[in-house]
């Protein structure tokens, strides 16, 4: 069966009348049409955006509203085929990008001008008010239920879509990551993914967001991690206005988001973006590594090893690193080993209170008044401590060589205080 009859739902002689206010209403079509498109081209974001043009947008109007006042005429509901053409279009408009709130909107805009023409007509041949109701009821679930097949068709297929997107995506980025070659055709489809014309010259910056468990010692586990990548990627679309490559890795058994984003600017000033994205993450423990910027998507692997890097360096809960700015941070942790022969080298004979002296004197530029001033002891005091460090650990700080050894020491004693592994330079 094509179609459902409505008969009985009208007062006697109320057919005739809802056939001549729909005929009328099919007479003057076209300008209804225009009236619509118009309204949903200038005032619903989205369609000026994603389709090619207007007149595309018109013949999907077109195919609507014929069928709704069609089925006013022959007083129905819609047909199987009916539907199935506007579900056509929901598929149509998940594969153009519309948003679903873009298509809703479009409708209320033709159910508003459908309705005012209905009203206006109904007027003028002094339709009886009951037919005219009817009339208008009926009006109105037509278009809902070929609104409900257009949005459950899209609803349908962008779920296939996000599917397909997150296997492929996630996993020819973690591929990258790890230096693994991806072939040409999987460059276009990441560059499919996240809408980049040209892959081989747009250039891109990685960040990388380390997650550690919750002060209570409860393990992120890749649920929660997918959870924080998909609002960090959603965030920074709507902040920047482009889709982030993403993907989750596992570095040191913690999970480490890894974004990719289209950048033409310096690394560092992704960093007001990535913290306005992080702040509202609540449930782990944050640190986040930004790499170098890159060109072309073939190379982001050097990037996403350098946000890694960058992201495992020791430092408090929410900091976030440029990788250009942990040089030396990141070759302490090459390699543990290394790291602890450093320490042992040159602090393995210092106690805790020559250590904090040593460290606060760093901080303090080297000035023995601001050192004395933070640890609240006299200048002599500290004088005498610094002369015990450069006994103990044969190095002389009035020596740059040595005082940079030092530096290195400390941070390598960080790093192995942390509990991190050595991770792999880039």
């Amino acid at each position: 069966m094509e179609s459902v009859n409505r008969s009985g739902a009208l007062p006697r002689g109320g057919a005739e009348e809802v056939a001549r206010v729909a005929r009328a209403m099919l007479s003057e079509l076209d300008d209804v049409l225009q009236t619509i498109a118009s309204r949903v081209w200038q005032t619903v974001p989205g369609y000026s955006q994603f389709l090619p043009d207007r007149q595309e947008l018109t013949a999907r109007i077109r195919e609507s509203v014929l069928n709704v006042v069609t089925c006013l005429l022959e007083w129905r509901e819609p047909s199987p085929g009916e539907l199935a053409r506007s579900a056509g279009t929901g598929e149509r408009r998940a594969l153009q990008g519309v948003s679903s709130i873009a298509m809703i909107q479009s409708f209320r805009t033709a159910e508003r001008v459908l309705l005012e023409e209905l009203q206006g007509w109904c007027n003028r041949m002094q339709v009886r008010t009951a037919t005219a109701r009817a009339c208008r009821a009926a009006l109105l679930r037509d278009l809902d239920s070929l609104e409900r097949s257009m949005l459950d068709a899209y609803t349908h297929l962008q779920i296939q879509i996000e599917a397909d997107r997150r296997l492929s995506e996630p996993r020819l980025f973690r591929r990258l990551a790890a230096g693994v070659p991806i072939d040409t055709t999987e460059l276009e489809e990441l560059a499919i993914a996240i809408g980049v014309a040209d892959p081989d010259r747009t250039e891109f910056v990685t960040a990388a967001v380390r997650l550690w468990p919750a002060p209570d010692g409860t393990p992120i586990d890749r649920v929660t991690a997918d959870q924080v990548r998909h609002r960090v990627v959603a965030e920074l679309a709507r902040s920047l206005g482009s889709t982030a490559l993403s993907g989750v890795v596992e570095e040191t058994g913690q999970p480490v988001v890894l974004v990719a984003v289209p950048w033409d600017a310096e690394p560092e000033a992704l960093m007001l973006d990535l913290a306005r994205a992080l702040a509202p993450i609540s449930e782990c423990s944050i640190t986040a590594g930004i790499g170098d910027r890159c060109t072309g998507l073939a190379t982001l692997g050097t990037s996403c090893r350098q946000a890694l890097a960058a992201a495992g360096v020791a430092g408090d809960p929410g900091e976030m690193h440029l990788y250009s700015d942990t040089l030396l941070e990141v070759m302490v942790r090459r390699e543990s080993a290394l790291a602890r022969q450093l320490v042992d080298r040159y602090l393995g004979d210092l106690s805790g209170e020559l250590l904090v002296t040593l460290r606060t004197h760093l901080d303090q530029r080297l000035s023995l008044r601001a050192t004395a001033a933070v640890l609240g002891v006299h200048k002599n005091t500290v004088s005498y401590r610094l002369r015990r460090v450069e006994e103990l650990s044969g190095l002389d700080l009035r020596r740059p060589r040595d005082l940079s050894r030092l530096v290195v020491a400390l941070e390598a004693s960080e790093q192995l205080s942390a509990g991190q592994p050595a991770g792999q330079q880039p």
